[in-house]
């Protein structure tokens, strides 16, 4: 009887990945891949699931590697509490949920509204 907080953070980071066509034909098998990626909860689980990807299709593609590195994002900003990731050329910025707002502003990043802003070099 207890409510599950089921939530997904917003990404918007230049970049999004894919299981290209040349590398897996099948697109019923891709549409099945990705239901699998997107259920991945932890790095570990996807790191399996890259795993078993080259094991039957081999070595990833950019394209692949890229759809993982972003599914990577996604659970690690989850984890943290982080509801939406905005990255840009010179800074990135994090709009924290709940309790994340607090470890956010001792991790000495600058605010700007509600979000924490992480300035590029």
């Amino acid at each position: 009887g207890e409510g599950v907080d089921e939530w997904l953070p917003s990404l918007n980071i230049g970049a999004g990945g894919a299981l290209p066509a040349d590398w897996i034909g099948n697109e019923d098998l891709r549409v099945t891949l990705y239901a699998q990626l997107a259920r991945a909860g932890s790095v570990d689980a996807i790191d399996a699931f890259e795993e078993e990807l080259i094991d039957r299709f081999g070595e990833l593609p950019d394209e692949a590697a890229l759809a993982l590195e972003t599914a990577r994002i996604r659970v690690l900003a989850r984890e943290s509490g982080i509801g939406r990731v905005d990255a840009g050329p010179a800074a990135i910025a994090l709009t924290p949920r709940g309790a994340a707002k607090r470890a956010l502003k001792k991790a000495g990043l600058t605010e700007s509204g509600e979000r924490s802003i992480l300035q590029g070099d």
